[in-house]
């Protein structure tokens, strides 16, 4: 599929399949109730003993979200990669272990680019007599632009590792740098590099319109939530699956 195709047929998914949108609202919700209760103590009920009460629960949520919304998302992913255009359920015990498993193979392909750019620094400061001589900006230059390739490339190879633990349910195959490297050209490194700048740029420009809702005093923040950034979560996980729908 072209860029095109999956913008396309990712901004259709999110009222692809209605019956089980509540899924996704859910998800969203663990975020949405808590904030919306403690906006409403702190506007309509100040110094009330509730409003302690509704931060434990916003603190619940936020933390439930946090374990949560990324496996169900990542349950998305793969949909998008099967191109069902059905919209999971909620699998708590599953989505939770998902989550974890992210984090890790996450945490690899930055932890490798970061230690890569602290050598280098370490190198620029340590060998340079002063930072205000020519030497120590050339070398800091040369520093941010490397750090700058890395960052693109690890990104890149990040997004392919996902989708092989998407396709294949293996954190080894994940990680596996040679094989994702393999699959990185067989997409178009251009390609998902492209297709990752043009989906920053749609969320952008829809998550400018949830900020504006979000100035609706209370329940603005709330319609923010569920509406505009459930709706960015289903489009941006289901596309990143489309991305991967042709690979075999």
């Amino acid at each position: 599929m072209d860029i095109g195709e999956i913008i396309s047929e990712a901004i259709r998914y999110p009222i692809s399949d209605m019956d089980n949108i509540k899924y996704p609202l859910i998800v969203f919700g663990l975020l949405a109730i808590p904030m919306l209760l403690m906006m409403i103590s702190g506007t309509l009920l100040e110094n009330s003993p509730l409003t302690g009460i509704f931060g434990i629960l916003l603190i619940i949520g936020l933390i439930a979200f946090i374990l949560i919304a990324p496996g169900y998302l990542f349950s998305v992913i793969q949909e998008g990669i099967e191109r069902s255009g059905l919209i999971p359920a909620i699998e708590i015990g599953k989505n939770i272990i998902n989550t974890i498993k992210l984090f890790v193979i996450s945490f690899v392909y930055n932890i490798i680019p970061a230690i890569i750019i602290f050598i280098l620094f370490y190198i620029v400061v340590g060998t340079s007599s002063s930072p205000f001589d020519s030497g120590f900006a050339v070398g800091i230059l040369i520093v941010t632009i490397i750090g700058i390739i890395l960052g693109i490339l690890f990104g890149v190879l990040l997004t392919v590792a996902t989708l092989r633990f998407a396709k294949t349910d293996s954190m080894s195959e994940a990680l596996s740098f040679s094989e994702v490297f393999e699959e990185a050209k067989t997409i178009g490194i251009g390609k998902i590099i492209a297709f990752i700048i043009v989906m920053g740029v749609i969320s952008a420009v829809i998550s400018l319109v949830g900020s504006l809702i979000s100035i609706i005093p209370i329940i603005g923040v709330c319609i923010s939530i569920l509406v505009i950034y459930t709706f960015i979560g289903l489009f941006e996980s289901y596309a990143v699956g489309l991305l991967y729908s042709d690979v075999e």
